[in-house]
């Protein structure tokens, strides 16, 4: 009986390991598919382009705010 059960056991693994694999590679490649926002969400991921713009934008925003400081 525990020959058959092992037998068994050891010839499901053998099977299913590939497709169990398969699987697991396909969650852990898609890393930028797993999680899409909508479109009207407030939270955005930004290309290089955009990061580099908004770091323009805060760098500008910074100055402006430190120029406003020494003139009080």
């Amino acid at each position: 009986m525990f020959a058959v059960v092992g037998t068994t056991v050891d010839y499901a693994t053998i099977r299913v390991k590939p497709a169990l694999r398969s699987y697991y590679d396909s969650l852990v490649n898609k890393k930028d598919d797993w999680l899409k926002l909508p479109e009207w969400s407030p939270i955005q991921v930004l290309d290089e382009e955009a990061l580099a713009a908004k770091h323009a934008r805060e760098e500008e925003l910074y100055r402006s705010v430190h120029n406003l400081k020494k003139e009080s």
